[in-house]
This record gives C-alpha cells, sequence and structure tokens, in this order.
C-alpha cells in the first residue's frame, strides 16, 4: 500500500533548497503541513482539530478525503513546497498528491496564528496537460510589464493552485492565462496603514501602461471603485482598456480607476504609454489585472499564455519571463 508513503528528507530540506532567508516559522509549518496533510488524507478524525482555526471543522476538511477515497489505496504524496504571496503575513503551503488515476494539489492556508483556516484540493496538473487551449502558445508580440517599478505576482501561472483564473477558461472571456499584479510598500507590505482606506494601498493610482504598440478597441468606463473588501458584482470586470497589438493578440487591462481612463477607442498607443491608473472597480482590493485574448471582444475570447520580454525578473535581467505567484518583475530599463 501507498497511503503511507512521504518523502521523509522534506522535513527543512524543502524550505531551505527555495529560499536561502527561509524564517523559522516557515521551517516549522513545512513539518506541520506534512502532519496536517497525513491526518487529512488517510485519517481524518477529531485530532484534526488542533490544526484548525475557529471557523473551520473537522468534517469540512474530510471532504477532501471523500474526494479520495475511491482511490485511497493509491494515494502518495510526492512533494511540498510553499506558496506564499507577496506582502502577506499569511502562510500556505501546498502537498502534491498522486492517486493512479491523476495528480491533485492540497493547498493549506494558515492564519498568523499558524492555524488552517482554509484547505482546498485543486487539479495537479499544468495548463497544458489539462489541454486547455493555447496553452503551449508563442506569442507573437513582445509585452512589457503594464507599469513603472517593481511589482508583485499575485495571481499567475500554468497551475491553478497559483493561478485562480484558470480553471474559467472554458467561460471564454480571454483571462485563464492572466496576471494579477500588486505594487508592495516601503516595508514589503500590500498597505500601509489602515486596511480599509483605498488610498493606503501603493497599488490604487499608479500608472497603466500599454504593454506594446497598438490601437484602442474597446473602453469600458464610469464604473465606482469599490470599497475594500467589497465586490461591485454589477460591474463587470470594472473600467477596461482592450488594445489590439496585431496577429490576433489583443491586451486587456481591467479593474481600473474610475475617470483614468485616457484613451479612447481608435486611438494608437505606443509601447509604454500611461493609458490609465490603477483602482478597484469590481475588485475587492487595488491591483492590476492584465490578460492577452485572441479577440477585441470582452467574453468571446479565447485566453493566450504570454510572457514579459526584455525585464527584471525576481532581481535578474531575462529576456523572457512567464512569472508566477511571489515573484517580482519590472521593465528593464
Amino acid at each position: 500500500m501507498k497511503n503511507n508513503i512521504f518523502l521523509s528528507v522534506l522535513i527543512c530540506a524543502v524550505c531551505l533548497s527555495i529560499s536561502t532567508t527561509c524564517s523559522a516559522r516557515d521551517r516549522g509549518l513545512e513539518a506541520l503541513t506534512l502532519d496536517y496533510v497525513r491526518q487529512s488524507i488517510f485519517q481524518c478524525d477529531e485530532k484534526l482539530n488542533k490544526f484548525l482555526a475557529k471557523d473551520l471543522t473537522v468534517d469540512q476538511v474530510c471532504k477532501i478525503k471523500d474526494v479520495l477515497q475511491p482511490e485511497a489505496n493509491n494515494i502518495s504524496v510526492t512533494d511540498i513546497f510553499p506558496r506564499n504571496s507577496p506582502g502577506d503575513g499569511n502562510r500556505s503551503w501546498i502537498a502534491a498528491v498522486e492517486t493512479g488515476k491523476t495528480r491533485y494539489h492540497l493547498f493549506v492556508h494558515y492564519n498568523r496564528k499558524d492555524k488552517v483556516d482554509g484547505t482546498f484540493l485543486l487539479s495537479g496538473l499544468s495548463a497544458e496537460e489539462q489541454h486547455i487551449p493555447f496553452s503551449a502558445y508563442k506569442a507573437k508580440g513582445k509585452y512589457a510589464p503594464p507599469f513603472d517599478g517593481r511589482w508583485h505576482v499575485m495571481q499567475g501561472g500554468e497551475y491553478e493552485v497559483f493561478n485562480h483564473h484558470l480553471p474559467a477558461w472554458r467561460n471564454r472571456c480571454g483571462n485563464a492565462f492572466a496576471y494579477d499584479f500588486m505594487k508592495l510598500s516601503d516595508r514589503g507590505t500590500l498597505y500601509f496603514g489602515d486596511p480599509q482606506k483605498i488610498e493606503n494601498y501603493p497599488s490604487f493610482g499608479e500608472d497603466v501602461l500599454a504593454m506594446a504598440d497598438g490601437t484602442v478597441v474597446e473602453v469600458v468606463e464610469g464604473i465606482h471603485d469599490s470599497q475594500i473588501g467589497i465586490d461591485n458584482s454589477f460591474g463587470g470586470a470594472g473600467n477596461t482598456v482592450v488594445i489590439n497589438h496585431g496577429n490576433g493578440e489583443h491586451s486587456t487591462s481591467v479593474h481600473l480607476k474610475q475617470g483614468s481612463i485616457l484613451v479612447r477607442a481608435g486611438d494608437k498607443v505606443k509601447r509604454g504609454q500611461v493609458i490609465a491608473k490603477v483602482g478597484n472597480s469590481a475588485s475587492t482590493i487595488p491591483h492590476l489585472h492584465v490578460q492577452l485574448q485572441n479577440s477585441g471582444v470582452l467574453c468571446a475570447a479565447d485566453s493566450l499564455r504570454f510572457g514579459f520580454s526584455d525585464v527584471i525578473f525576481n532581481g535578474q535581467k531575462t529576456a523572457l519571463a512567464y512569472p508566477k505567484v511571489g515573484d517580482s518583475i519590472e521593465n528593464n530599463n
């Protein structure tokens, strides 16, 4: 039986291999996660309570075991690694779980008291393995980051555990391979001062740049910036600019600040030109969402996988980068 197979060398080694600045807290959470995963997948009883925050119940966690139960004799945990969002004092760890039929990622989120307050079972298959259209696409144009300075990736990548947009590919809204970016404060946090004040987020009000030369084909505006934590569900993607870059490639920037859009449909734009400012329209927290799609019509397009050319990627000059959660990126100029 494989259901007790764990990588015994994972303790501490994984954390240290990823970052030379790995904290004692992270090393402790690595061991804690292994214990939690073992009990939630293979036992799932009241002993789990010692891991859980007060709002999460054993019954909720055990639904994961129910999903895996048909393959109970063929389950193994083959890897474990951190998934920490920049600027967030919370921590998340991922366990790679294999069965006889497929692979999963078990996402474990800890609060600031190192109690599990969220746990999810996601597909462990890459976008290409899931046969998501355009997952192996090579962009014809060269695209620059749509901002000045160093920003961090909050969502993006080839796996669902890094990119919550990925499962939405069937909706054909062009967002499966989208990126969410945020700018951090000088202290490396998502905000400073009161987190309920929108102006306390460094991303809010920053310039949004055209990623490449092109022609504006659609502008959506007039949608107010939401209060922190309150999404305007009637606002769609919020204030939006869509640009045709030729070769069937269109970039879309959304959640833009109300009243900040500087372009109109038909305008020609140049790479690096300011087109708007980062806002919080139809969003819960100020960030910039950008995507590449094969049509200029919102929600009538496939998402195109793309990266960023000639950038500083995680502190290193890189010709072409495909960032994921936790990575930093900036223009190399």
